[in-house]
């Protein structure tokens, strides 16, 4: 697995604001778009992490 450098940071941090929730992006890949993603069961553990 190759991990390229990066200049910037891909995205802002996450501030924390008072008493406010925080929403965050994220963007989950596979190796060569394997479809393991597409159910039910993975997406509640990308949830609940």
């Amino acid at each position: 697995m190759e991990y390229h450098d990066r200049k910037q940071p891909a995205h802002q941090p996450v501030y924390d604001i008072g008493n406010r929730s925080n929403i965050i992006f994220l963007t989950v890949c596979t190796s060569k778009r394997k479809m393991i993603l597409a159910n039910e069961a993975v997406h509640q553990l990308i949830r609940n992490a």
